[in-house]
């Protein structure tokens, strides 16, 4: 706020003070009152109102700048209207009744919403617990039952189970921090877990996997990563190459970090849709084609790696494949 925008404000109380100086000023010559003392009584009358303007002012200002600085010095900015009163004039408190009324109504409608979330939360989780069990069942009964049928089914369970396990780690994918266990596990033995997983979608594609066979040890929690390279292996599946699918795990190292590299030989990515894949609901050109992409996968990965601190990032070439590397940090 500027001074001229401070006086811009205040037109009508200006004009007042304006036009009563020059109905004083007419009268007094009527009068015939000598002229320097008219235009005495002028100065005074117009660096009384100047001064006074001024100096309402720079009080002004000064509750303007207070306001600012103990604004930008608060975490939780909602709370400013509780522990800050603006000024004693009565159209200050005014406002800032008017202020107050409209936080806490807004803090309810928050406080409403958070509860409705975590209440949906709870229950997609319960749900998720709750289908796992015959799909289990399902799975055990087919295991026992040696055809191409049984096969064909188990199939189609890994394709709802990672659906399923999809619906359960987006409900968490908020509250990450809260479950996990950072440790020290082998890159070999989560890659060795995933394929375990998703054994019978991969024989049934026919993708030949080169797992990693180096022990890498890496500081971050297993359940998380696991999930991690789950999608990005049930992509490489799902957009493989129609003629000799392949997937590869490797890993690399440099001075701050120690890396996962998973790579496919399939239909590969355009540099257009490579820069939106991390994009939530985004399909690209092979999802659209292909019919029952979701966009959430690799969402779902970028998110989870960011709160792991785990660097994710993805180079693709159409016709060619995919490689998808997980960066994790060093201990320092």
């Amino acid at each position: 706020m500027t001074f001229l925008s401070y006086i811009s404000d205040r037109k009508i109380p200006l004009a007042t003070n304006l036009l009563g100086i020059g109905m004083i000023v007419t009268y007094l010559l009527d009068k015939q009152i000598p002229f320097n003392d008219i235009l005495k009584i002028t100065m005074v009358w117009g660096i009384l109102l100047f001064s006074s303007m001024y100096l309402s002012y720079r009080i002004r200002k000064n509750t303007y700048n207070r306001i600012e600085n103990s604004l930008s010095c608060l975490d939780n900015k909602n709370l400013f209207t509780q522990i800050f009163e603006l000024t004693k004039t009565e159209d200050d408190k005014f406002y800032n009744e008017i202020i107050q009324v409209c936080n806490l109504d807004m803090l309810n409608q928050i406080s409403n919403i958070e509860r409705s979330k975590k209440e949906y939360k709870e229950y997609i989780e319960q749900w998720v617990h709750e289908v796992k069990t015959p799909l289990t069942s399902i799975k055990l009964i087919c295991d026992n039952q040696k055809t191409d049928m049984s096969y064909k089914i188990i199939k189609e369970l890994e394709s709802i189970s990672n659906a399923v396990e999809q619906t359960l780690f987006y409900a968490r994918s908020d509250s990450v921090s809260k479950d996990y266990f950072i440790k020290e596990v082998n890159l070999s033995t989560i890659i060795s877990h995933v394929l375990i997983k998703n054994k019978q979608m991969l024989i049934q594609n026919h993708i030949a996997v080169e797992p990693l066979m180096i022990d890498t040890f890496v500081s971050t929690d297993a359940k998380w990563i696991e999930f991690i390279v789950s999608q990005i292996v049930y992509n490489s599946v799902k957009y493989r190459n129609k003629s000799m699918p392949q997937i590869t795990f490797t890993s690399s190292t440099s001075d701050k970090t120690i890396s996962l590299h998973i790579t496919d030989n399939g239909m590969g990515i355009s540099t257009a849709d490579l820069l939106r894949v991390f994009q939530k609901g985004f399909t690209g050109a092979n999802g659209r084609d292909g019919g029952n992409a979701t966009g959430i996968g690799l969402y779902l990965c970028k998110k989870l790696s960011e709160k792991l601190n785990v660097h994710i990032d993805i180079q693709s070439q159409l016709a060619t494949g995919t490689t998808v590397s997980l960066g994790f940090h060093r201990a320092t």
